[in-house]
């Protein structure tokens, strides 16, 4: 009961928890009280006829003492977000693994950094408000609606997970500049469609063409170095061709006669 009255639903029930949560020093930070429907539904299609041998036949291994240092190293780079593919190619480098894991993570390093300036947050509301540039509280749930605060689960003092501190702020301007919270976030996800499929593009490009017009010679040091070159110059590019495809778009509607087509509408939404 004491376990049950320690850990409870978002709605205050006592619950015995699924999955506890600990942080590196061990200290409990979370737990998940109840499975989520996707958990038991995938358990239900995968896992509810099997016996548990059947369930855990790829889980239970015994490993020989000599490779706990290879299995270390394997959850030290699954930690740094390699995947296990990756992992497997690695290690059964026979030659200098110990040099090709150290370039490669530090390659790994460099390639995840940050190419913005921006960090996730938990605000209390006030600091949601002040970020978004506003006073008054009724704007939170349309923020929450639109993907850009989440509020925690819990009694007492409300608090609030921001994914983008920097997208918070965006919103605001956006909002008072005059645009609509909803048109805005509409706007938001076209262009994360579109440019995601556009990183996704140039990056498929750029690394099929490493050592070979990317580069130089494709060494470690060349990569991370024409990575850090490519930061700025590919935001700076991006901003140009999107600012001259604008031009041309806008020109375009205002010779097909676009804007008289706003004026009627002005008009037509007066009556």
């Amino acid at each position: 009961r004491t376990l049950m009255e320690a850990h409870r639903t978002p709605d205050g029930r006592p619950a015995t928890p699924t999955l506890i949560l600990l942080d590196t020093a061990w200290n409990e930070v979370g737990c998940f009280v109840e499975r989520p429907s996707p958990l038991m539904a995938w358990y239900m299609d995968n896992v509810a006829d099997k016996s548990p041998d059947k369930v855990h036949e790829h889980v239970r291994d015994f490993y020989a003492a000599d490779q706990l240092p290879r299995l270390e190293r394997i959850a030290s780079l699954r930690e740094r977000g390699m995947a296990l593919d990756a992992i497997a190619r690695i290690l059964d480098e026979a030659d200098g693994e110990r040099e090709v894991l150290s370039s490669l993570l530090a390659l790994g390093d460099d390639l995840r950094s940050p190419w913005v300036e921006d960090r996730s947050a938990t605000m209390s509301e006030a600091e949601v408000l002040a970020a978004f540039g506003s006073e008054h509280p009724e704007v939170l749930p349309e923020l929450e609606a639109n993907g850009i605060v989440y509020r925690r689960p819990g009694r007492g003092v409300a608090r609030w997970d921001v994914p983008s501190v920097a997208l918070l702020r965006l919103s605001g301007r956006l909002v008072g500049a005059g645009v609509d919270p909803a048109l805005a976030h509409e706007a938001h996800e076209v262009l994360q469609v579109h440019l995601g499929a556009l990183a996704e593009e140039l990056v498929a490009l750029f690394t099929g063409r490493v050592g070979a017009g990317f580069a130089g010679a494709g060494e470690p040091d060349e990569v991370r170095e024409g990575v850090d070159e490519l930061r700025h110059l590919a935001l700076v590019a991006v901003q140009l061709v999107f600012a001259r495809e604008m031009e041309q778009i806008l020109a375009r509607f205002v010779e097909g006669g676009g804007v008289f087509d706003l004026e009627r509408r002005r008009h037509h939404d007066r009556r």
